[in-house]
Formats: structure tokens, sequence, C-alpha cells
């Protein structure tokens, strides 16, 4: 792992609300621990004539962003089904989150992966489970991804040795995530890595 990566990278803590109608999901980005940032929003009344978005706003309630949901189901060059999620920023297509599964479905602690693609970057979140039993999830963030990028190629092991951010699941709450990615790697970070977290958290690839 880097040396200091963490302690140099902007960190965000991203909270999904508890208590909600069923099919409604919110959640808060906070920049450090109690700065509001952003908000997000899916399957509320004021979104009944946009179904399938994930709108992403201020706190003062201007909307900045959205993400199509639930994304475009397809098929690889290599075989492998995908699901590629559009993210919406300034009236067009700014990132493209990609959520493939893990080769080997059978495996103990198997997550799906996802590709992000934003800026001419493509990243990789590689997910892993932590503590054995313990229902706690981690993904790992890298960067400089392959365009033929395989399971069980080398950017697979770099990453998992060698990250460059990471996303954590708190240990004692399972809504709640802490997010750590170095500065300046994306215009619009905050905007990638709350769409990103939605998507993991609620496509149930934390385990319930």
């Amino acid at each position: 792992m880097r040396d200091g990566l963490y302690n140099a990278g902007m960190e965000y803590r991203i909270k999904f609300l508890e208590g909600q109608e069923k099919g409604v999901q919110r959640c808060h980005l906070y920049v450090g621990q109690d700065r509001l940032a952003l908000v997000a929003d899916f399957g509320t009344p004021w979104l009944a004539n946009e179904p399938g978005k994930v709108r992403i706003g201020r706190p003062s309630g201007e909307v900045i962003a959205s993400l199509e949901f639930p994304g475009l189901e397809s098929i690889s060059k290599g075989g492998k089904p995908r699901i590629s999620y559009a993210l919406i920023y300034d009236h067009a297509v700014y990132a493209i989150i990609t959520k493939y599964p893990w080769p080997e479905p059978k495996e103990p602690g198997a997550l799906p992966y996802f590709v992000l693609e934003a800026e001419e970057q493509k990243w990789l979140a590689l997910g892993e489970l932590q503590n054995g039993r313990t229902p706690h999830v981690r993904f790992v963030l890298c960067d400089d991804m392959s365009d033929n990028l395989q399971i069980y190629a080398r950017p697979f092991d770099e990453c998992a040795a060698d990250p460059g951010g990471q996303i954590d699941q708190a240990e004692d709450d399972k809504t709640e995530f802490k997010v750590t990615l170095p500065d300046g790697r994306f215009r619009q970070s905050q905007i990638i890595l709350l769409a990103l977290v939605f998507l993991i958290y609620h496509l149930k690839t934390v385990n319930s």
C-alpha cells in the first residue's frame, strides 16, 4: 500500500438514511466528518416523472447530476455479462460505471467489481470481505487500468497490493461508508464517489 496515501487524500463519509419507505433510498455525502456536500435520492415522490434515475444535488436542493438506474445490461466482447450505468453531469454523460460479476460466484466472499471510466481515465473498484465472516466490506480503488482488463490479469493483483484509494463500510454501521481518494484525480470526485457507493450499497454487494 502506498505510504501516506490515505493521509494525503481527501476523506468523505457517505451515510444512507434509515427508516425510508419501500423502494426509496436517500444518502448524504460529507466532506470530512461533518460538512454536508451532496445528497442523493432514488424512488422519492418528486422523481415520479423521472423513474430510473438517482438524483444528485446540493443540500440547497439544486440538482447537479443524475445516475441512470437501473443500468443497461449487455455482454462484453469477452462474453462476460455486465451492467453499465451512465452518470449525467452538465446535460452530458460524464462517467460510465460498469458492474461485472466475479468469474467464480461460488468463491467465498466473492463480490462484483466495478470499472469506472471518466475524464479519459479508467479506474477499478475491487471488492473484498474483511475479518473473515464479519460483514465488513472494502472496495479498493486503482487507476490506470488496462483497456483489455481481465479478471485474473496482473492489474488485479497490483490493485489489491497497491490501491489508489478505498471505500470502507463502517464495522458498526452497515449504512455508513468512509471513502478516501487522492486530491485532484477528477474534476467531480464527489459526484463520482457518491454514485459508485450508491451502487455498492443498493445492489446488495454488501452482505446483509
